[in-house]
């Protein structure tokens, strides 16, 4: 699949997921949960993600690399086949000397509160580390 079709279908699932979590808002949910992989959203596009996974070490000398130049980590959530971005920022959780290191290409789920936009985003309350899927 060429990388203008994946990034439609990734704009798509992206209307979608915030369509719901609008709704969720609006009806007064508790604050949103996603589940995703941590990811720099900078090297993300360097690989064809279908038939390379994010997270060899490549990936993470990439993450290392572009934190120092402040280019942010996000949160790679699949729907439907299609997977997106979603900018990381702290909500309430406090922001380690580490930063998202502890967590770039694992697989967690967040809480906190998603802010739509052109660059979505997402200020994490909190984050849990899920099991690696076999």
């Amino acid at each position: 699949m060429n990388v203008s079709v994946r990034r439609l279908l990734r704009g798509l699932a992206l209307i979608s997921l915030f369509s719901v979590a609008l709704h969720a808002s609006l009806a007064g949910a508790e604050p949103a949960t996603l589940t995703g992989q941590v990811v720099c959203s900078s090297c993300w596009d360097e690989q064809d993600r279908d038939k390379v996974p994010y997270g060899n070490a490549d990936d993470l000398k990439c993450w290392k690399k572009c934190s120092v130049k402040g280019v942010p980590s996000a949160l790679a959530v699949t729907e439907s086949g299609a997977t997106h971005l979603v900018i990381l920022e702290y909500g309430s959780l406090k922001k380690t000397s580490g930063g998202w290191l502890p967590f770039v290409g694992k697989r967690v789920e967040v809480r906190g509160t998603l802010r739509p936009g052109e660059k979505p985003s997402f200020a994490v309350d909190e984050i849990r580390v899920l099991p690696a899927e076999k």
